[in-house]
């Protein structure tokens, strides 16, 4: 059972990492309200051009299948307003709905991530979004030694006060 396991887990990572297609809707179509801005949580300036994706997510077991169901960008004052459509189908076949912001070179989005869920369409919870994001920089550590010991290893942990989650 356990080399069954050691098998699978790379094979997953091949489904996992392909290029998700692209949900057209096809019938029972709803326009969904999805507005809000991207703003720099250090300066609270809005961000422009932030890629953002709309996905329908399905959990199963372990993994989750998903579909792109519109990709788009913040503008260029940093808002974003749109309407796509979507199949209201998909919340009776265990997907829900989820709005991303993509990795991105210039800005992270810890520590919620940039994501944000929809399990049915009698929320606005797409509607006035403010989406944090935090300008990216480089972290210089200056380490000055006394011992002669081995040196194992050395770990930079930080906390997020507001949410108490950490990360290494």
């Amino acid at each position: 059972m356990k080399y069954l396991y050691l098998l699978l887990l790379p094979v997953s990572f091949l489904f996992s990492s392909c290029e998700k297609e692209t949900v057209i809707c096809t019938g029972n179509c709803y326009d969904l309200n999805v507005n809000g801005k991207v703003t720099n949580r250090l300066t609270n300036a809005n961000v422009p051009d932030i890629l953002l994706t709309l996905e329908r997510v399905k959990f199963t077991g372990l993994f989750s299948k998903s579909g792109i169901v519109h990709e788009f960008k913040s503008g260029k004052d940093g808002t974003f307003n749109l309407r796509p459509k979507v199949d209201t189908t998909i919340f009776s076949g265990g997907y829900f709905l989820a709005l991303k912001v993509n990795e991105n070179k210039d800005y992270l989005t810890i520590p919620d991530r940039g994501f944000y869920r929809l399990y049915d369409l009698s929320s606005t919870s797409f509607q006035n979004l403010g989406i944090p994001v935090y300008p990216k920089a480089t972290l210089k550590i200056k380490l000055n030694r006394k011992d002669d010991d081995d040196f194992q290893y050395f770990q930079v942990m930080y906390f997020l006060k507001k949410t108490l989650h950490f990360f290494l």
